[in-house]
């Protein structure tokens, strides 16, 4: 699980996206080294929209945007997104595969899907101020 520095994002919202990406592609390359693979595929099941424009950015906006490429489809939704660092990385759009909500697909494959549902307070910075959120 990765945390936004809740400190900083008050004082330096960039700065604080910026750390909190850094830390998931960090861990994303060390997790894949360590399995001894040189490509792994993830599925991101709103990639072509919401998932893709934030992990397409924050891929640009800490590495070489020249080791980045994608697919992007005529209504400019992403289909593919491929990172090569020292391994390579590629995101690709499961809702192209499975056309239908992330409940329904937990259902189909009999997995937990969502623990709890979306609390719509978690779209304001002031929830940082209330330590129960």
């Amino acid at each position: 699980m990765f945390l936004i520095d809740h400190l900083l994002l008050k004082s330096d919202t960039d700065l604080a996206v910026k750390q909190l990406w850094f830390k998931y592609f960090d861990s994303l390359i060390s997790e894949v080294v360590s399995l001894g693979l040189v490509k792994v595929t993830i599925f991101a099941h709103n990639l072509g929209d919401f998932d893709g424009y934030f992990s397409f950015k924050g891929l640009l906006n800490n590495y070489n945007p020249e080791n980045i490429s994608s697919i992007i489809d005529h209504s400019n939704s992403f289909i593919s997104i491929t990172w090569k660092d020292k391994v390579t990385i590629e995101w690709k759009d499961s809702l192209r595969i499975f056309p239908m909500s992330l409940d329904k697909l937990c259902e189909l494959f009999t997995v937990t899907g969502k623990l709890i549902p979306y609390d719509i307070r978690f779209n304001d910075i002031s929830l940082f101020n209330n330590p129960r959120l």
